[in-house]
C-alpha cells in the first residue's frame, strides 16, 4: 500500500551543517569545499539510483555542476547563522518503477524551480521497499543577470488607507528629518524576497507532491498528504523511521534479539491499527442489524395499529377463509354438503364492563338452556341388580 511521507528541514550553519556534505552524501558523490578545504567521499555509498539537477530561471548552466552549485552557496551564505539549504525527504511509492519515480521527482522539482529554486535531488533504493528521494533546494533567489538575490528588503509600511507612516521625533513631537539629506523620516518593514518561508507553503509542498504521486497510483492506492486527524481516520500515525532506526534496529536484532525504540514502537501501532479495523468493521456489522431492528419494530408497530381496530368476527372470517379455501375461492364442503365451516356469533373488541356483563349473563342463559334439552331427550338406563 502506498503512504505519504514528507519531512522538510533546513540545513544551516547555526547548527554546524555543510551543505557539501549533505550534498555529497544524498548524489553518493565525492565533493570538495572550497570554504574548508576538505573532501566528502560517500563514492561507496549503496543506494543511490539516480541524481539531478533542477535549475531555475536565470540560474548559470555552471551550477548543473553539484560541486560547483553548492561552494557558491556556501561563499555567498557567509554568516553564522545562514540557511544554506532547505531539505526535503519524501517516499516515493513503491508500486511504481524507477522510470516513474524520475518523473514524478522532476515535476515536483519543478514546481520548486518555477518558484525560484534550484533543485539538487537523489533517489534511494537499497531494494527493502523505502524508495525515496533527497531534495536540496536553494535559499536565496536568481536575479535576472543570474547573480544571487538579496533573502530581505527594506519596504515602507503602509497605515489602514495605505498611506506611508511617520516617525515622529519624541522630542519636537513632529515627523524626524535627516539632518544630512535633509529627508522626512518614514517607518520601514522587513519584507522577504520570497515566500519560501512561510509556514502555508508546507501545506502547498505536501499536496502537490501527493497529488504527483497519485497520477501514477490507481484509485484505489491513492495517498493523502493530510494527517489521520484531519482524514476523520480513526487510526493511530506511525512514527517515520530513516535510515539511523532501522540501521540501529538491525544491530539490535542481531546482538540482542529485539527491535530498536522507532522500529519497535511501529510495530506496535500497527498491530493497534489492525485491532481498531477490525473493531470497526464490527461496529459496522452491529449498526446494520440494529438499524434492521429497527425497521422489523416500525414495521410490526404499524401492523399492529392495523390489527387492533378490527373485530374477533373478522378476524375469525379470516383464519376460516384460511383454512377452507381449496384455492379455486369456494369453501370447502365436507360429506352431505354440510360447510365444516360454521358460522359463529361476532365478538367485539373493546366492550364496556356492562356489554362485557350482560354477554356473560346472555351465555350463561344459553348454555342452561341446552342443559334443560339435553336432559329431556335422555333415555333412562336399566340397571341390572336389586334395587337399594
Amino acid at each position: 500500500m502506498a503512504i505519504f511521507h514528507m519531512s522538510i528541514k533546513v540545513i544551516g550553519r547555526s547548527k554546524g551543517r555543510s551543505a557539501m556534505a549533505t550534498a555529497a552524501y544524498c548524489s553518493g558523490e565525492k565533493l570538495h569545499s572550497e570554504e574548508t578545504d576538505r573532501t566528502f567521499d560517500y563514492s561507496r555509498k549503496s543506494g543511490v539510483v539516480f541524481s539531478e539537477i533542477t535549475l531555475c530561471a536565470n540560474a548559470p548552466e555552471d551550477y548543473l555542476n553539484r560541486e560547483q552549485l553548492w561552494n557558491a552557496v556556501q561563499t555567498v551564505e557567509n554568516k553564522s547563522d545562514s540557511r544554506l539549504a532547505r531539505l526535503f525527504e519524501c517516499a516515493l511509492p513503491k508500486e511504481t518503477n524507477l522510470e516513474e519515480q524520475k518523473e514524478i521527482c522532476r515535476k515536483f522539482a519543478s514546481t520548486l524551480a518555477d518558484s525560484g529554486m534550484i533543485v539538487d535531488w537523489s533517489i534511494h533504493d537499497k531494494g527493502d521497499g523505502n524508495p525515496h528521494v533527497h531534495m536540496m533546494a536553494t535559499t536565496r533567489p536568481i536575479t535576472k543577470n543570474g547573480t544571487w538575490g538579496s533573502k530581505q528588503r527594506k519596504e515602507y509600511a503602509l497605515d489602514k488607507d495605505g498611506n506611508k507612516i511617520p516617525v515622529i521625533d519624541p522630542k519636537t513631537g513632529e515627523q524626524k528629518i535627516e539632518k544630512k539629506t535633509g529627508r522626512k523620516v518614514w517607518k520601514r518593514v522587513t519584507v522577504e524576497s520570497t515566500r519560501w518561508d512561510d509556514r502555508s507553503n508546507v501545506e502547498e509542498w505536501r499536496k502537490s507532491w501527493a497529488d504527483i504521486c497519485n497520477s501514477y497510483l490507481k484509485a484505489d492506492n491513492k495517498i493523502d498528504h493530510r494527517s489521520y486527524e484531519r482524514q476523520g481516520i480513526d487510526l493511530i500515525p506511525t512514527i517515520h523511521e530513516g535510515y539511523s532506526a532501522r540501521k540501529a534496529d538491525g544491530v539490535l536484532m542481531r546482538t540482542e534479539g529485539r527491535h530498536g525504540d522507532i522500529v519497535g514502537r511501529n510495530i506496535e501501532i500497527k498491530k493497534a491499527n489492525k485491532e481498531l479495523v477490525g473493531i470497526k468493521l464490527l461496529m459496522g456489522i452491529i449498526s446494520a442489524l440494529v438499524e434492521k431492528i429497527k425497521k422489523e419494530i416500525e414495521k410490526l408497530k404499524l401492523d399492529y395499529k392495523e390489527v387492533r381496530n378490527v373485530t374477533v368476527g373478522e378476524l375469525l372470517q379470516r383464519s376460516r377463509s384460511l383454512r377452507t379455501d381449496d384455492g379455486t375461492g369456494e369453501e370447502y364442503r365436507g360429506q352431505g354438503g354440510v360447510n365444516k365451516a360454521e358460522p359463529r356469533t361476532e365478538i367485539p373488541v373493546g366492550r364496556t364492563g356492562k356489554e362485557d356483563k350482560r354477554y356473560s349473563e346472555q351465555t350463561s342463559e344459553t348454555r342452561r338452556n341446552e342443559g334443560t334439552k339435553r336432559a329431556d331427550k335422555a333415555v333412562p338406563v336399566k340397571r341390572k341388580g336389586k334395587a337399594r
